[in-house]
């Protein structure tokens, strides 16, 4: 999926930034979110100088994402979702209850605190509080195995000066303004080998989806594979 939509505040506040940057920009903002099933979050906030998102998404924070949405997702009605959203200016987080076309609001401070809104959903949709779960499968788009670390690593950062980016990634980790890595490289396996995948994705089709938009745009002949 593609990132949810920036609130206004947001962009103007990251125009502004972004115009008066210098040459070695630093990360005067940091968003983070996604849609996973029927929760959505977008979070922007202000201040993390020291870079915080400059490498992109990683797998755990992913994952962890994915894992929580799926307990949401057990308790919250075919019509209906659940949206978690602070911008920059927000001290607070909004927590969004739908309902068919009812839309309750709770605030919450801080946050979004996932373990807090849960107990607060449930109640919402008249539903218990589901147990933890087995972490959630993530899956991704390989676009190169090489035995060369280094050669893996200028692979990547090729495809992040081309601005290859996959569609349908359901999370995503930024910092603003920087230079977006879409492309990973991951450890090792046993093989040794060093592979270069592009997104992270909450459904095997939206990673298959994503990897033949990958080769009819960019000419990348990629295949899924479970992170």
């Amino acid at each position: 999926m593609s990132p949810p939509p920036l609130h206004l505040t947001a962009c103007l506040a990251l125009t502004l930034a972004s115009a008066a940057a210098s040459s070695t920009a630093r990360a005067d903002f940091y968003s983070w979110g996604g849609r996973s099933g029927r929760l959505e979050v977008s979070v922007w906030l202000y201040g993390f100088n020291e870079g915080a998102g400059a490498g992109g998404w990683d797998e755990d924070s992913a994952r962890d994402f994915a894992t929580w949405a799926a307990r949401f997702g057990a308790i919250v009605p075919s019509d209906g979702s659940v949206a978690m959203i602070r911008d920059i200016s927000d001290d607070d987080t909004r927590l969004l209850l739908r309902h068919g076309r009812r839309v309750h609001v709770v605030t919450m401070p801080g946050g979004p605190d996932f373990a807090a809104a849960l107990p607060i959903v449930a109640g919402e949709y008249g539903a218990a509080v589901p147990r933890p779960g087995a972490p959630a499968r993530l899956f991704t788009v390989q676009v190169l195995a090489a035995r060369s670390e280094q050669g893996a690593n200028g692979f990547a950062r090729a495809l992040d000066e081309r601005g290859v980016r996959p569609e349908g990634s359901f999370f995503h980790q930024e910092c603003h303004p920087c230079f977006g890595h879409e492309a990973h490289v991951l450890d090792a396996g046993p093989d040794g080998l060093h592979r270069v995948v592009l997104g992270v994705f909450d459904r095997r089709g939206a990673a298959k989806r994503a990897s033949a938009g990958l080769r009819r745009s960019w000419g990348l002949d990629g295949f899924v594979r479970e992170l």
